[in-house]
């Protein structure tokens, strides 16, 4: 893997309005599932957080369901169990 894309990253190449958007929707345009991934639990914070932003008019969740279809092509789902995710939060406050 190259490259690991978190929640914010993912939003900000969907909504257009985002301060990051065209850096973001590059990353993601150009990702591949060989190179690229994210964890399997950002699906569902993806699509929470997109039919949830403030915006008018608000996200179809049919068209925030397209886009984790699209995320889902385009990267590898990773998993983790209870303890990887114990372990990273305590290697990552170290």
């Amino acid at each position: 893997m190259r490259e690991f894309f978190d929640t914010s990253v993912l939003i900000a190449a969907f909504w257009r309005g985002h301060i990051h958007h065209e850096p973001s929707l590059l990353l993601v345009a150009s990702a591949s599932r060989a190179e690229s991934a994210c964890a399997l639990h950002s699906i569902a914070e993806v699509y929470s957080g997109m039919t949830a932003l403030p915006v008018k008019p608000p996200i179809p969740s049919e068209q925030a369901f397209l886009f984790v279809q699209e995320v889902q092509s385009r990267l590898t789902l990773v998993g983790l169990e209870q303890h990887e995710y114990l372990e990273t939060v305590q290697r990552s406050s170290q």
